[in-house]
């Protein structure tokens, strides 16, 4: 069992598994998917350089997840106010679900367009790419970026 509050600092890996910890996580992986579920912490940073980054009920104050190729879930993604997240993929695309959308700002730019609870948000013409996008204007911060997909938001 990992002590409550440690540090999980992964330098290199071919992909991980992290599920309830509660402390600082920072993930690189060479080749793989990197998942984390159940996790509380004031900081997550995670890269992978090929697979995708899946997060179910991550909770953070500060989280960046980027991935050179693959898509990013994040799914009941617990933001805390005043926060910041960033998500962004080169090549794939993204889907969030949030609580509610109350004090955010949420800043979504997509190659193939960003749709909110099933409704596009951009541009609709097909031969035209995504423009940027920017919901609310709350003091948590929420980037969003795919160069190479779509974003779907959805609140639960």
């Amino acid at each position: 069992a990992v002590p409550p509050r440690a540090v999980l600092a992964i330098a290199h890996c071919a992909g991980s598994r992290i599920y309830g910890l509660g402390g600082t996580v920072d993930v690189s992986s060479d080749d793989g998917r990197i998942e984390l579920r159940d996790v509380a912490s004031d900081r997550v940073t995670l890269h992978s350089d090929d697979g995708r980054i899946i997060l179910d009920r991550v909770a953070a104050k500060s989280l960046v997840a980027q991935t050179d190729d693959g898509r990013i879930e994040a799914q009941e993604l617990r933001t805390q106010a005043g926060g910041s997240y960033s998500l962004t993929t080169s090549d794939g695309s993204i889907e969030v679900s949030l609580r509610d959308l109350d004090g955010l700002t949420i800043a979504a730019d997509a190659a193939d367009g960003v749709r909110l609870d099933g409704r596009r948000l951009d541009s609709d013409d097909d031969d035209d790419e995504g423009s940027p996008v920017t919901i609310g204007r709350g003091a948590t911060h929420v980037r969003l970026t795919t160069y190479d997909g779509s974003i779907r938001i959805t609140t639960v």
